[in-house]
């Protein structure tokens, strides 16, 4: 699916295959390579490598001129959500699962997402209550 761009155009010749190709050629190279790219970040998910998973899924989720493939967005944001919470940006991660249920309120992943998320945030407040609590008994 790649395109000459930039120096290597010049080397595909004055008719490239790029300008070749009808708007649904486009679109449907586009959908592959997002998907190749969402495989991609799940594998890194499963690897436990959060930060290269968010680096596959933001390439998803920032494709400019809105989102012609919704479906993927949604995949992609919920991955990206769970790579932060397992990385314990939690503000992160409900921003991204939140976009992720505000398109698709349906989408298992995102939900079961959320309700971690919601349990790591209670985790999270308790603990910070209890380090606020033996500070003032210090003191």
């Amino acid at each position: 699916t790649w395109q000459p761009q930039g120096e290597a155009k010049q080397y595909a010749g004055s008719q490239s295959q790029a300008a070749q190709l009808t708007d649904e050629e486009r679109a449907s190279l586009t959908r592959l390579d997002q998907i190749a790219m969402g495989n991609i970040a799940q594998c890194h998910l499963q690897l436990g490598e959060y930060r290269k998973c968010r680096d596959f899924c933001n390439k998803i989720i920032s494709e400019p001129a809105g989102h012609p493939n919704p479906d993927l967005l949604v995949k992609a944001l919920c991955r990206a959500s769970q790579a932060a919470l397992e990385s314990n940006d939690l503000d992160t991660s409900k921003d991204l699962v939140q976009r992720a249920l505000k398109i698709d309120p349906k989408h298992a992943p995102a939900r079961l997402t959320y309700k971690k998320l919601q349990e790591k945030f209670k985790t999270h407040n308790a603990e910070q209550r209890r380090q606020m609590a033996a500070a003032f008994d210090k003191a």
